[in-house]
């Protein structure tokens, strides 16, 4: 199987979604160049049609926190995930600021 992986290193706004449009074949990758060693990120609300979706950090993202999403096969239409990032934690409770991030995508053939 192949697919393109398009990727997206803007910073996120707040309160902003981010409308994402991509092919079926795609998989869509966002760093959201977060490496500290007290922050982080979580998926809470997982995308419905998603063959992966997923939070990577590890020596193939450089240590940064990268979400990637990859639609199930055949599937075109809406989805959606949201993420709550970490950042600016100096490993103390409640010492990061936290915002929430809704990716929209829209998946064609």
């Amino acid at each position: 199987m192949f697919w393109q992986c398009a990727e997206d290193e803007s910073p996120v706004m707040k309160n902003n979604p981010l409308e994402i449009t991509m092919k079926s074949s795609d998989a869509y990758r966002h760093d959201f160049n977060i490496s500290g060693d007290e922050e982080g990120a979580v998926i809470i609300q997982q995308a419905k049609h998603a063959l992966k979706s997923e939070i990577v950090r590890d020596e193939t993202t450089n240590w940064n926190v990268v979400y990637i999403y990859q639609p199930d096969e055949n599937f075109n239409g809406a989805d959606s995930v949201q993420i709550e990032t970490c950042t600016g934690g100096d490993g103390s409770i409640n010492s990061c600021t936290t915002d929430t991030v809704k990716f929209n995508f829209l998946v064609e053939n």
